[in-house]
Order: structure tokens, then sequence, then C-alpha cells
């Protein structure tokens, strides 16, 4: 039987690494310095998120932690960039491809989280 996508790892990853990313806006919206920093630390972040995922969805085969941690970064990304917007220091076009550098980094951080943790039988 293929494997499918579980729901528990993308929720709780997606949840920490969208926690961090507001934790991020807010600073940044009253520190310059990380403001001008949201697109390499949002990234960072969704990749986290993704690792997060690739981790601890040990069953998954190595195709699964990619659609899983994209999963998680884009929705991680959003998050963070939704947050930006509502406190006015991002435009709504990010909102578009904003979520797609969350996708492939976090589809990265989930074969990298699937590779350091190795496979777990059924």
């Amino acid at each position: 039987m293929p494997a499918t996508i579980r729901w528990p790892p993308i929720t709780r990853a997606t949840i920490i690494a969208g926690v961090l990313q507001v934790i991020m806006v807010v600073t940044g919206h009253m520190l310059a310095e990380v403001g001008d920093q949201f697109p390499v630390i949002g990234t960072a972040l969704a990749a986290f998120g993704g690792l997060l995922y690739g981790i601890w969805d040990r069953q998954m085969p190595g195709g699964k932690a990619l659609m899983g941690g994209a999963v998680t970064g884009a929705a991680a990304a959003f998050i963070g960039i939704l947050t930006a917007f509502a406190l006015g220091d991002t435009t709504a076009s990010v909102l578009v491809f904003g979520p797609a550098s969350g996708a492939v980094a976090g589809a990265v951080g989930g074969l990298l989280g699937h590779l350091l943790v190795g496979r777990t039988p059924r």
C-alpha cells in the first residue's frame, strides 16, 4: 500500500514554524535590522519546519518527506507573510510568491530530516 502524508506531524511542524515566523515578523516590525532579513530568516524557518516534519514522520519514503516538508514550509511561510501584511510590512503580492519559496525550502528541509534520521520500518 502506498504511503500517504500523515497530518499530525505536518500540523505540529507547521504550528512550531508558524509561531517562529510570527515572532520573527513582530520582532522585525519593531527592529529594522530583523525586518530587512525577512526573506532570509523566513525561508530558513520554512526549511526548519520541513526538517521537523522529516524527522517526526520517519515512516515516509523520501518523496513523501519532500511533499510533507513542502506543505509545512508553504503553510509556515504563508502564516509569516500574512502577519507581515497585516502589520503593513509587506505587500499583498508577496502572499502569492512567498509561500512558493517556503515550499521549496520546506521540501529541502523535509528531505534532509528524512535523511538524518533514516526510515523506520512499519
